[in-house]
């Protein structure tokens, strides 16, 4: 025997009879897979310690609250700062007038991740569209796909960690619901409607219909709604996952298919291409996607990232959109499914979420 291959040998010896790893037994496991019931108990065993936390928080604010009568000093404390140019005044629900801040110009930074309730999925595990109330100010309605969803939208309050306030009944068919916004009705009177978007593959699809119906003014209790206008459109889309309409009553829609990222517009009864918008991903097309109250911000849910576009003014629309230097990647946490993204009813703020059941639903505030 070499003296090389003997000294080797009893390094060998030496190193294993020394060594923390027995390799005579060492062995690889399998990666440990999660399935969606294992992961809907997790995250309802999170929701429970969330909701327990949140019920001592409340006893603690209720018994700073009632200190201020015996002279505790106090003082006003806010988490969303408010550095808009534009106020104006809404209604609440209770016919209370509110000043409400509403964010207008380029926005530049964000607070990071924040909770800010989940969804009580009783009829259904796939939120696939959210937006703001333009109504009822602090209420987020959102839409379950047909895959588990009927014609339902549901209301809720977001100041109370997304508690449901009313299911709203449509009387349509919901072959795959994909994605809702919140905007103007187009009458030239005020008023503020809800659309919905069934343009997605599963089952029949994609049908291509947009279904839009007035906000209701009282959101108290559950009710039915018999008044929806349907728009049937003809398109060369194969799965279309993002609904946006404009403060000035235009509707667009993108295919989540498509790597190109084709943005088209609804317009007399067919899907019109205007151009590519300037995204990347590693996955697919954009899952939703939703603009700003004042009109100039532009989001998209990539499944990965969160992009936006400024658009000074509607008719830069093409020029900034189809850019990718004019994007601008907002802070996200990727989520297991992200299918929703809504801008809140002032622009201070905006929510995601994902499908799933009991999904957390959260919220991203601006400072600036």
């Amino acid at each position: 025997m070499s003296p090389f291959l003997a000294l080797a040998m009893l390094l060998l010896i030496i190193g294993e009879s020394h060594s923390a790893i027995d390799f005579r037994n060492f062995k690889l496991e399998a990666p440990t897979v999660v399935s969606r019931e294992e992961k809907n108990a997790q995250n309802q065993e999170r929701m429970d310690i969330w909701d327990e936390a949140l019920v001592n928080i409340t006893a603690a604010v209720e018994e700073l609250e009632a200190l201020k009568d015996t002279g505790f000093p106090t003082s006003q404390v806010t988490n969303k700062p408010t550095s808009a140019t534009t106020t104006t005044t809404t209604t609440t629900p209770d016919s209370a007038e509110a000043e409400q801040t509403v964010f207008t110009g380029r926005a530049e930074e964000f607070t990071s991740r924040m909770y800010a309730g989940y969804f009580r999925n009783y009829e259904g595990d796939h939120a696939s569209g959210l937006c703001a109330s333009r109504v009822h100010p602090g209420v987020l309605y959102y839409i379950n796909d047909g895959s588990s969803g009927k014609g339902w939208v549901y209301a809720i309050d977001i100041k109370n960690h997304g508690q449901i306030i009313s299911k709203i009944t449509l009387n349509v068919a919901n072959v795959d619901w994909e994605d809702m916004a919140c905007g103007p009705c187009s009458n030239g009177n005020g008023d503020h409607c809800i659309y919905i978007l069934d343009a997605g593959d599963s089952g029949r699809g994609p049908v291509n219909k947009l279904y839009k119906f007035k906000e209701p003014e009282d959101i108290s209790a559950d009710q039915d709604v018999t008044d929806v206008e349907t728009t049937s459109f003809s398109s060369y889309t194969s799965n279309c996952e993002t609904l946006m309409v404009s403060p000035s009553g235009r509707i667009f829609i993108m295919d989540s298919v498509e790597d190109s990222f084709p943005f088209y517009e609804i317009v007399s009864g067919r899907a019109r291409y205007l151009f590519s918008v300037g995204l990347w991903s590693y996955y697919e097309g954009p899952k939703s996607a939703d603009i700003s109250p004042d009109g100039t911000g532009f989001i998209f849910k990539m499944e990965d990232r969160v992009y936006y576009f400024y658009v000074e003014d509607e008719t830069e629309m093409r020029s900034v959109l189809s850019d990718s230097d004019n994007r601008v990647k907002f802070p996200y946490l990727q989520e297991w499914y992200g299918t929703a993204i809504a801008w809140s009813n002032t622009g201070g703020s905006f929510y995601t979420s994902s499908e799933g059941t009991n999904e957390p639903i959260y919220e991203y505030i601006r400072l600036k």
